[in-house]
Parts: structure tokens; sequence; C-alpha cells
């Protein structure tokens, strides 16, 4: 997380406050598939690795949410209002939104 570490330190937000949107990464490929094919998206190659030291599938979801709960540990005490929304995608099995 150090681009997240860099832009905090960076930023000087005055009287803004933060909103980060943090969607957990729910396994390499969509780890892979974020980086590679949505922009505007920044997953840094050591997130990638990290990832994907894993085998399992499960074992790869356990390694998102954990990347995901130490970047809102974060960026909770910056400055604004207190709290924290995090996006998780919908899940059908597959990884993809069911249709509505």
């Amino acid at each position: 997380m150090p681009s997240l570490e860099s832009f905090l330190e960076r930023v000087d937000l005055g009287n803004m406050h933060l909103i980060a949107g943090i969607w957990p990464l729910v396994s390499l490929r969509n780890a892979e598939f974020m980086k590679n094919e949505v922009p505007g998206v920044y997953v840094p190659d050591e997130l990638i690795r990290e990832i994907g030291r894993f085998e399992s599938k499960e074992d790869q979801l356990k390694a998102g949410v954990d990347i995901a709960r130490r970047m809102v540990d974060r960026v909770l005490p910056c400055p604004g209002p207190p709290g924290e929304r995090t996006l998780r995608p919908l899940w059908t099995g597959r990884g993809w939104p069911a249709p509505s």
C-alpha cells in the first residue's frame, strides 16, 4: 500500500473530506482484471503478488479482505466525519452480479 501511503502524505485536504472507495479484491483473477481492464483503477504489483501467493480462491478472498481492512485502517484516521463505506461485489458464485 505504498501508493496509498504516499498519496495520504502528499495531499493537503484543507477543509475537504476524504471519501475512499475500497473494493475488496475477491481473487487473483479479479485483481488482475481490475489492474489491467478497469480505467482509473490502480492495483499495485505488490498486492497482485500478495494475493497470488495463495492457490485456492478461498485463501485469495481472505487475502483480498485483509488488504481492504488494512486500507480502511489507514484511511479512517484522515480528517473528516468518522465512518467508512466499504463496497462489496454482488456474489453469484462466479464473481459477477446476478441479473436483475
